[in-house]
């Protein structure tokens, strides 16, 4: 039964004995005291849920308290800008990293050292966009990536090119799923929300292969949300990859990531 709440009481056109139950039921249902709406949907991000046990923080800094927010404001232009200049290029999540030298932005692409001189061009043109912005003191690196074939980031970015390029989305998510389970992947889950195909009604499409323990710490889970911009609206993209289940005791972003000589 379809249940509303009007200013934090139920509708009054319902009999008073219904009114009653529907008020008694909706003290129970999540709510929010500061607005009038409902609170749903509680997800817990996986690489969040992982943090220190399987993966790093992909920002490394410290700040006073005066200095924090500026800091992090900063942090989020930078990956603002350069998300958007290097939005051609396959890679993972972005890094930043601020020491007493100066800040770094570091981007992690797959086999850098074979791809490196046609990356150059993109990150040098990544690297004026931020001096002119923030003057100097501030560099963009490039990281080499294993294994991107289980990078989430990587099979969102591939299936949102698939999807701009009007590929079959029901074919492109189940391309990227069994292309990641032939490379040791133990599970892997593709989602697209949106205007399916040019579809009047949005739906949501998605295909599994394999277990995806969400709720195992121990479990390595990676996880991206893409969007793809069409002609007919906006297609959200969601990848879980579960690469290895035993917990080994180190943690990602120090064992998975190796520095590229500088450009």
């Amino acid at each position: 039964m379809l249940k509303r709440r009007v200013s934090g009481a139920v509708e009054a056109s319902k009999p008073a004995s219904k009114r009653a139950r529907l008020h008694h039921k909706a003290q129970d249902v999540p709510h929010n005291h500061n607005t009038s709406e409902l609170t749903v949907g509680q997800k817990v991000h996986p690489r969040l849920f992982r943090l220190s046990a399987r993966y790093d923080w992909d920002a490394l800094w410290y700040a006073e308290s005066h200095a924090f927010a500026a800091h992090l404001a900063q942090d989020m232009m930078l990956r603002r800008l350069v998300g958007e200049k290097m939005s051609k290029v396959p890679m993972g999540p972005m890094a930043v990293t601020r020491t007493c030298k100066g800040c770094y932005v570091h981007l992690r692409c797959p086999r850098v050292s074979q791809v490196q001189g046609r990356l150059a061009g993109e990150a040098e043109a990544a690297r004026e966009i931020v001096r002119l912005r923030f003057g100097d003191g501030i560099d963009v690196v490039l990281d080499d990536f294993r294994r991107p074939e289980l990078s989430a980031h990587i099979i969102a970015r591939s299936v949102v090119d698939q999807v701009e390029r009007r590929a079959h989305i029901k074919r492109a998510i189940r391309r990227a799923a069994s292309a990641a389970a032939r490379h040791g992947a133990r599970g892997v889950k593709v989602m697209c929300s949106g205007r399916l195909n040019g579809a009047e009604i949005a739906r949501t499409e998605w295909h599994m292969e394999g277990t995806l323990p969400l709720h195992s710490i121990g479990a390595e889970v990676d996880y991206a949300a893409a969007c793809a911009k069409t002609v007919y609206g906006t297609v959200g993209v969601k990848v879980w990859v579960h690469a290895a289940s035993q917990y080994s005791g180190s943690v990602h972003g120090a064992t998975e990531v190796r520095h590229a000589p500088a450009l």
